[in-house]
């Protein structure tokens, strides 16, 4: 806490119930990292993979950031813009003692998410796999920017496709995607990560899902018909799109929103 400038006299108590809807994410770094570009004058809070904009001296202030840390870097534009540092840090603690700086949303967050698939393929069939989701994160989902990233052994005719329009935080959209199934008769897993930016969704410090989004395809001699949602060229909707489940555990990655936790040995959050 020390080298954050936090003292236990900040720390606020919340009820157990409140904290535990919180979803609990990575531990805060042992010291904040303070960074800008050569020639600009903006200051980042660094963080693995990401940076977030300090937006004024106030803020450097209030965070008890030290003017004579910030480095000069010259990886930052590799790194995810996050949501900016708050204007103020929130530490709160239940009942077992650990300390949280509860914090926003990570930038990438994705969740509620159902495939729209076909069970069944002809060998060399194509057709569309739709997947719903909702935007969890602090950042806008933004056309040609947030797509499906296919496994390998996936083929698909528009494996780029992305969003055609924005989807704001708590919103919902529908991306598709048009494969080809493989020639091999029987049961065949396609699988997908989520991007945006060039960034993972299940990249350290973001929300996830953690793991690959997969379906599972059986491929037999003969076309057959698709429901016509899975028509390729179709433009679903999330009214008009009738979920399946979604399996996941294809591949798993690092990323969980969450809160951050101070217990004795070092600050944890929580995402609110």
């Amino acid at each position: 806490m020390a080298a954050w400038g936090f003292e236990f006299s900040d720390v606020a108590v919340l009820d157990d119930a409140v904290l535990a809807k919180m979803p609990e994410g990575l531990p805060l770094p042992a010291v904040p990292t303070l960074a800008v570009v050569e020639g600009e004058p903006a200051v980042y809070l660094v963080e693995p993979g990401v940076k977030r904009h300090v937006p004024n001296p106030t803020v450097m202030d209030t965070w008890k950031f030290d003017w004579a840390t910030i480095e000069t870097r010259t990886d930052l534009e590799a790194h995810l813009s996050g949501v900016p540092v708050t204007d103020r840090p929130f530490l709160a603690r239940g009942t077992d003692g650990r300390v949280f700086l509860v914090e926003p949303p990570p930038s990438l967050w994705a969740d509620d998410l159902q495939w729209a698939a076909p069970t069944e393929l002809g060998r060399g069939q194509q057709a569309q796999l739709n997947l719903q989701a909702r935007n969890r994160g602090s950042a806008e989902w933004t056309p040609n920017d947030f797509r499906l990233v296919p496994s390998p052994s996936v083929r698909c005719t528009n494996c780029d496709e992305a969003l055609d329009t924005t989807v704001a935080p708590e919103g919902r959209t529908t991306l598709s995607v048009t494969v080809v199934a493989p020639d091999t008769v029987g049961p065949h897993r396609m699988c997908f990560a989520l991007e945006a930016s060039g960034s993972l969704f299940s990249a350290v410090g973001q929300g996830g899902p953690a793991e690959e989004q997969c379906v599972t395809v059986n491929v037999v001699d003969n076309p057959v018909d698709l429901p016509a949602v899975n028509v390729p060229g179709t433009r679903p909707t999330v009214a008009n799109v009738d979920s399946v489940s979604t399996e996941r555990g294809c591949s798993s990655a690092a990323g969980a929103p969450g809160i951050l936790g101070l217990f004795v040995f070092g600050l944890l959050r929580r995402r609110s």
